[in-house]
């Protein structure tokens, strides 16, 4: 049987398997740790809005995103990955 598969589908855990990658394999290189993660974190964007842990993998991504960008001091960056966190919460209903 042949069933046809939307890439979608799939995109969480992306988002998991770059998050470990930048975690066990390029911790010792920031600045790819932080390209791994942001491209976890355009993973979880990239999932449907109504997928029901959409926002539960969203903000997952943006804390370990921002664990990152808390390791190499990147301020203003925080503050805008803040702000994203607090308005997926408050979509989410708090």
């Amino acid at each position: 049987m042949l069933v046809q598969v939307n890439a979608r589908a799939y995109l969480p855990l992306l988002a998991e398997a770059l998050y470990e990658y930048s975690r066990q394999d390029f911790a010792h290189l920031p600045d790819i740790a932080l390209a791994l993660r942001a491209e976890a974190l355009a993973a979880a964007r990239r999932m449907y809005a109504m997928e029901p842990a959409r926002d539960l993998l969203l903000v997952k991504a943006l804390h370990r995103y921002q664990e990152q960008l808390l390791l190499m001091d990147r301020q203003e960056e925080i503050a805008a990955v803040e702000r994203e966190m607090a308005e997926v919460a408050a979509g989410a209903g708090g």
